[in-house]
Protein backbone atom coordinates (compact mmCIF):
# COMPACT_ATOMS: atom_id res chain seq x y z
CA UNK A 1 0.00 0.00 0.00
CA UNK A 2 1.45 3.33 -1.07
CA UNK A 3 0.85 6.71 1.43
CA UNK A 4 0.20 9.51 0.52
CA UNK A 5 2.62 12.63 2.57
CA UNK A 6 1.02 16.03 2.24
CA UNK A 7 3.60 18.61 2.65
CA UNK A 8 2.71 22.25 3.03
CA UNK A 9 4.88 25.34 2.89
CA UNK A 10 4.38 28.58 3.62
CA UNK A 11 6.73 31.42 1.73
CA UNK A 12 7.10 34.61 2.39
CA UNK A 13 8.56 36.62 -0.43
CA UNK A 14 9.89 40.39 0.61
CA UNK A 15 11.14 43.37 -1.35
CA UNK A 16 14.03 45.11 0.73
CA UNK A 17 12.52 48.49 2.00
CA UNK A 18 14.66 51.58 3.19
CA UNK A 19 14.61 52.60 6.64
CA UNK A 20 16.23 52.71 10.18
CA UNK A 21 13.49 50.17 11.22
CA UNK A 22 12.39 52.63 14.49
CA UNK A 23 9.06 52.65 13.45
CA UNK A 24 6.89 49.39 14.90
CA UNK A 25 3.92 48.23 16.69
CA UNK A 26 4.45 49.89 20.19
CA UNK A 27 1.22 48.77 21.45
CA UNK A 28 -1.22 45.77 21.30
CA UNK A 29 -3.68 44.54 23.89
CA UNK A 30 -5.14 41.28 22.42
CA UNK A 31 -6.91 40.56 25.75
CA UNK A 32 -6.07 36.96 25.79
CA UNK A 33 -5.32 36.99 29.53
CA UNK A 34 -8.51 36.57 31.39
CA UNK A 35 -9.69 39.80 33.76
CA UNK A 36 -6.95 41.75 32.87
CA UNK A 37 -6.52 44.08 29.60
CA UNK A 38 -1.90 43.71 28.99
CA UNK A 39 0.29 45.42 26.62
CA UNK A 40 1.87 42.34 25.09
CA UNK A 41 4.60 44.64 23.40
CA UNK A 42 4.38 47.72 25.66
CA UNK A 43 3.90 47.92 29.37
CA UNK A 44 0.62 49.93 28.62
CA UNK A 45 -1.44 47.64 30.51
CA UNK A 46 -5.47 48.86 30.78
CA UNK A 47 -7.19 49.39 34.10
CA UNK A 48 -10.57 47.50 33.57
CA UNK A 49 -13.67 50.32 34.67
CA UNK A 50 -17.10 48.93 36.00
CA UNK A 51 -18.32 45.75 35.07
CA UNK A 52 -15.80 45.82 31.95
CA UNK A 53 -14.03 42.34 31.86
CA UNK A 54 -11.76 40.31 29.68
CA UNK A 55 -12.65 36.62 28.73
CA UNK A 56 -12.34 34.49 25.78
CA UNK A 57 -9.87 36.60 23.91
CA UNK A 58 -12.00 39.99 24.28
CA UNK A 59 -12.70 42.92 25.86
CA UNK A 60 -16.63 42.92 26.92
CA UNK A 61 -18.28 45.95 26.70
CA UNK A 62 -21.95 46.28 28.60
CA UNK A 63 -22.31 49.91 26.65
CA UNK A 64 -25.11 52.12 27.69
CA UNK A 65 -25.19 55.07 29.77
CA UNK A 66 -23.87 56.88 31.54
CA UNK A 67 -20.72 58.03 30.23
CA UNK A 68 -17.11 56.31 31.33
CA UNK A 69 -19.35 53.83 33.37
CA UNK A 70 -17.83 50.96 31.76
CA UNK A 71 -14.74 50.96 29.85
CA UNK A 72 -10.78 50.25 29.60
CA UNK A 73 -8.54 53.10 30.45
CA UNK A 74 -4.91 53.90 30.04
CA UNK A 75 -3.41 55.31 33.54
CA UNK A 76 -0.25 56.62 35.74
CA UNK A 77 2.56 55.34 33.44
CA UNK A 78 0.28 53.05 31.10
CA UNK A 79 -1.04 56.87 29.99
CA UNK A 80 2.35 58.27 30.36
CA UNK A 81 3.77 55.79 27.94
CA UNK A 82 1.37 56.02 25.36
CA UNK A 83 1.49 59.59 25.36
CA UNK A 84 5.16 59.09 24.71
CA UNK A 85 4.23 57.02 21.35
CA UNK A 86 2.28 59.86 20.10
CA UNK A 87 4.63 62.36 21.04
CA UNK A 88 7.59 60.69 19.27
CA UNK A 89 5.62 59.94 16.10
CA UNK A 90 6.12 63.61 14.72
CA UNK A 91 7.19 63.79 11.39
CA UNK A 92 5.90 60.12 10.76
CA UNK A 93 2.21 59.74 12.12
CA UNK A 94 0.35 57.33 13.90
CA UNK A 95 -1.97 54.40 12.87
CA UNK A 96 -4.78 52.30 15.35
CA UNK A 97 -5.93 49.32 14.05
CA UNK A 98 -9.29 47.60 16.22
CA UNK A 99 -11.42 44.37 15.35
CA UNK A 100 -14.66 45.16 17.01
CA UNK A 101 -18.04 43.58 16.71
CA UNK A 102 -21.01 46.08 18.12
CA UNK A 103 -24.32 44.80 20.20
CA UNK A 104 -26.11 47.86 19.53
CA UNK A 105 -25.63 50.79 16.86
CA UNK A 106 -25.86 53.81 19.00
CA UNK A 107 -24.79 57.92 18.03
CA UNK A 108 -21.22 59.14 19.02
CA UNK A 109 -20.35 55.20 20.76
CA UNK A 110 -15.82 55.62 20.95
CA UNK A 111 -14.11 52.79 19.99
CA UNK A 112 -11.04 54.73 21.11
CA UNK A 113 -10.57 58.47 22.40
CA UNK A 114 -7.86 60.26 24.17
CA UNK A 115 -8.01 64.32 25.53
CA UNK A 116 -7.04 65.88 27.75
CA UNK A 117 -10.48 67.22 29.72
CA UNK A 118 -12.70 64.67 31.01
CA UNK A 119 -16.27 65.76 30.98
CA UNK A 120 -15.77 68.77 29.42
CA UNK A 121 -15.15 71.14 26.31
CA UNK A 122 -12.48 73.33 25.08
CA UNK A 123 -10.08 70.11 25.23
CA UNK A 124 -7.70 68.72 22.83
CA UNK A 125 -8.35 65.37 21.70
CA UNK A 126 -9.06 62.45 19.17
CA UNK A 127 -11.84 60.22 18.41
CA UNK A 128 -12.73 57.41 16.36
CA UNK A 129 -16.71 56.88 16.48
CA UNK A 130 -18.30 53.94 14.29
CA UNK A 131 -21.18 55.97 13.52
CA UNK A 132 -21.38 59.77 14.41
CA UNK A 133 -24.21 62.25 15.39
CA UNK A 134 -27.67 61.93 14.71
CA UNK A 135 -27.76 64.01 11.49
CA UNK A 136 -24.59 61.85 9.99
CA UNK A 137 -24.86 57.81 10.72
CA UNK A 138 -21.07 57.17 9.11
CA UNK A 139 -18.13 56.54 10.63
CA UNK A 140 -15.59 59.06 11.34
CA UNK A 141 -12.77 60.24 13.27
CA UNK A 142 -11.49 63.32 15.01
CA UNK A 143 -8.41 65.46 15.96
CA UNK A 144 -9.01 68.71 17.94
CA UNK A 145 -6.30 70.67 18.83
CA UNK A 146 -8.07 73.04 20.73
CA UNK A 147 -5.41 76.49 20.06
CA UNK A 148 -5.57 75.75 16.54
CA UNK A 149 -8.84 73.98 14.93
CA UNK A 150 -10.48 71.11 14.76
CA UNK A 151 -10.72 68.48 11.93
CA UNK A 152 -13.90 66.27 11.83
CA UNK A 153 -13.82 63.26 8.82
CA UNK A 154 -17.67 62.15 8.62
CA UNK A 155 -17.11 59.94 5.74
CA UNK A 156 -19.67 58.90 2.99
CA UNK A 157 -19.73 54.96 4.18
CA UNK A 158 -22.51 53.11 4.82
CA UNK A 159 -23.76 52.83 8.35
CA UNK A 160 -22.50 50.00 10.52
CA UNK A 161 -24.44 46.95 11.20
CA UNK A 162 -24.93 45.07 14.61
CA UNK A 163 -23.93 41.91 15.59
CA UNK A 164 -21.31 42.27 12.53
CA UNK A 165 -17.33 41.97 13.23
CA UNK A 166 -15.26 44.82 11.09
CA UNK A 167 -11.46 46.00 11.22
CA UNK A 168 -10.77 49.64 11.28
CA UNK A 169 -7.56 51.56 10.88
CA UNK A 170 -7.10 54.88 11.81
CA UNK A 171 -4.63 56.80 10.43
CA UNK A 172 -3.09 60.34 11.42
CA UNK A 173 -0.26 60.91 8.66
CA UNK A 174 1.94 63.33 9.44
CA UNK A 175 4.34 63.12 6.39
CA UNK A 176 1.00 64.16 4.03
CA UNK A 177 -0.86 65.97 7.06
CA UNK A 178 -4.21 63.85 6.15
CA UNK A 179 -6.20 61.84 8.28
CA UNK A 180 -7.75 58.84 7.15
CA UNK A 181 -9.39 55.36 7.98
CA UNK A 182 -9.93 51.79 6.66
CA UNK A 183 -13.01 49.49 7.38
CA UNK A 184 -13.60 46.36 6.00
CA UNK A 185 -16.62 44.06 7.37
CA UNK A 186 -15.52 40.47 8.06
CA UNK A 187 -14.69 38.06 6.78
CA UNK A 188 -16.08 38.95 3.40
CA UNK A 189 -16.60 42.75 2.88
CA UNK A 190 -15.24 45.21 0.87
CA UNK A 191 -11.79 47.38 2.04
CA UNK A 192 -13.75 51.02 2.17
CA UNK A 193 -11.50 54.33 3.00
CA UNK A 194 -12.03 57.72 3.89
CA UNK A 195 -9.68 60.71 4.06
CA UNK A 196 -9.28 64.54 4.70
CA UNK A 197 -6.32 67.00 5.55
CA UNK A 198 -5.61 67.76 9.44
CA UNK A 199 -4.73 71.58 8.40
CA UNK A 200 -1.63 71.63 9.99
CA UNK A 201 -2.45 69.63 12.94
CA UNK A 202 -0.65 66.50 14.69
CA UNK A 203 -1.27 63.54 17.05
CA UNK A 204 1.93 65.08 18.95
CA UNK A 205 -0.14 68.73 19.19
CA UNK A 206 -2.19 67.12 21.69
CA UNK A 207 -0.66 68.64 24.84
CA UNK A 208 -0.97 66.86 28.50
CA UNK A 209 -3.11 63.74 27.78
CA UNK A 210 -4.43 62.57 30.26
CA UNK A 211 -6.77 60.28 29.34
CA UNK A 212 -6.63 57.08 26.80
CA UNK A 213 -10.25 54.85 26.52
CA UNK A 214 -11.38 51.85 24.65
CA UNK A 215 -14.98 52.31 24.65
CA UNK A 216 -15.54 55.52 26.06
CA UNK A 217 -15.68 59.11 25.58
CA UNK A 218 -13.11 61.54 27.40
CA UNK A 219 -14.34 65.25 26.48
CA UNK A 220 -18.22 64.38 26.08
CA UNK A 221 -20.96 62.51 27.78
CA UNK A 222 -21.56 60.29 24.92
CA UNK A 223 -23.20 56.44 26.18
CA UNK A 224 -20.35 53.52 26.38
CA UNK A 225 -19.38 51.44 23.58
CA UNK A 226 -21.80 48.24 23.89
CA UNK A 227 -20.05 45.00 22.03
CA UNK A 228 -16.68 43.56 21.84
CA UNK A 229 -13.78 44.93 21.23
CA UNK A 230 -10.79 41.36 20.01
CA UNK A 231 -7.65 43.40 19.74
CA UNK A 232 -6.61 47.18 19.55
CA UNK A 233 -2.67 48.25 18.41
CA UNK A 234 -1.03 51.72 17.91
CA UNK A 235 1.64 52.02 15.43
CA UNK A 236 4.04 55.07 15.39
CA UNK A 237 3.77 55.12 11.67
CA UNK A 238 0.67 55.71 8.42
CA UNK A 239 0.67 52.01 7.21
CA UNK A 240 0.35 51.47 3.78
CA UNK A 241 -2.71 50.36 1.97
CA UNK A 242 -0.53 47.00 1.56
CA UNK A 243 0.16 46.86 5.16
CA UNK A 244 -3.37 47.03 6.22
CA UNK A 245 -4.71 44.42 3.59
CA UNK A 246 -1.87 41.92 4.80
CA UNK A 247 -3.18 43.21 8.77
CA UNK A 248 -6.49 41.77 7.99
CA UNK A 249 -5.52 39.01 6.33
CA UNK A 250 -3.28 37.34 9.21
CA UNK A 251 -6.10 38.30 11.54
CA UNK A 252 -5.73 39.75 15.29
CA UNK A 253 -3.93 36.94 16.40
CA UNK A 254 -0.45 38.33 14.26
CA UNK A 255 1.37 40.46 16.60
CA UNK A 256 3.72 42.17 13.46
CA UNK A 257 2.46 43.40 10.38
CA UNK A 258 4.60 42.89 7.00
CA UNK A 259 6.59 45.16 5.33
CA UNK A 260 5.16 46.41 2.38
CA UNK A 261 6.30 43.96 -0.55
CA UNK A 262 6.00 41.10 1.31
CA UNK A 263 3.39 38.16 -0.49
CA UNK A 264 2.87 34.90 1.28
CA UNK A 265 2.26 32.51 -0.78
CA UNK A 266 0.78 28.60 0.23
CA UNK A 267 2.40 25.60 -1.58
CA UNK A 268 0.71 22.21 -0.90
CA UNK A 269 2.96 18.88 -2.20
CA UNK A 270 1.04 15.29 -2.44
CA UNK A 271 3.72 12.84 -2.37
CA UNK A 272 3.53 8.64 -2.80
CA UNK A 273 5.42 6.72 -0.64
CA UNK A 274 7.70 5.48 -3.33
CA UNK A 275 8.08 9.60 -4.52
CA UNK A 276 9.10 10.71 -1.44
CA UNK A 277 11.83 7.89 -0.76
CA UNK A 278 13.10 8.46 -3.86
CA UNK A 279 13.34 12.65 -3.75
CA UNK A 280 15.23 11.71 -0.21
CA UNK A 281 17.70 9.10 -1.90
CA UNK A 282 18.19 10.61 -5.57
CA UNK A 283 20.51 7.95 -7.59
CA UNK A 284 22.73 7.38 -4.90
CA UNK A 285 24.05 3.68 -4.68
CA UNK A 286 22.99 1.72 -2.65
CA UNK A 287 19.47 3.62 -1.62
CA UNK A 288 17.05 1.08 -0.19
CA UNK A 289 13.75 2.65 -2.07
Amino acid sequence: MKLIYITTFLIAACSLQPGDGSAAIKHRWSFNTPGMAEDSVGTADLDLVGTAGVSGGTLNLPGGAPSRSDYARATGVSLTEIKGTLDGSSGQGVTMEAWFTQDVIQFNIKVVMGGNNIGGGGANYFDFAPRRGSGLQRPGMTINDNSHSQTVLDSTLSVPVAAQPYYVAMIWDDATNTMSFYRKALPGGTLESASIGMGGQTLSDMGALNAFHLGAAVVFNDPDFDGVIDEFRIHDEALTTEQIELSISLGPNSLTVPEPGCYYILMVFLFSSWSFKKLLCGREAGCIR
